[in-house]
């Protein structure tokens, strides 16, 4: 049976030291992955919202539709007005939109929001939202791509 000396031991100890440190910090600063993902589930009085990968219900919100995640951003819908939600169950844009749409996405995860209201003439004003629902552009924009 092999012997592990005493100065091994020690440097196995302050890795393992290291190791613990370096871990606690991640999980303090959330830098782990999230193992979590979120599906979305309808019942049956046909209200909508999210189940995780372990059966745990997102929020006790219930949605008439939504949408699932992308790029760590879902849409939701109550009373025929749309707004995004976090995974965290955050608003990034309230519900107050008639229309919502990611535009602009990278590689890196960057992109926008496009939201649209309708007029009362049944036309649309847009806006430009970054994913932390910073107004880019005002809703006034009657078109762009």
């Amino acid at each position: 049976m092999p012997t592990i000396k005493n100065n091994e031991t020690n440097e196995i100890k302050i890795r393992m030291k290291y190791f613990a440190i370096i871990l606690g910090l991640m999980l303090s600063f959330n830098c782990v992955a999230q193992d979590t993902a979120w599906y979305p589930y309808k019942s049956e009085l046909g209200k909508w919202t999210f189940l995780s990968n372990k059966g745990d219900a997102l929020n006790a919100v219930w949605y008439d539709s939504i949408e699932p995640f992308r790029s760590k951003l879902a849409f939701v819908m109550s009373n025929q007005k749309w707004g995004v939600i976090d995974k965290m169950e955050n608003y990034v844009l309230p519900m107050a939109y008639d229309s919502i749409q990611i535009v602009g996405v990278s590689s890196y995860g960057g992109g926008y929001l496009k939201a649209g209201i309708k007029d009362p003439d049944s036309t649309y004003k847009f806006g430009l939202f970054r994913f932390s629902g910073e107004e880019v552009l005002p809703i006034n924009c009657d078109y762009f791509n």
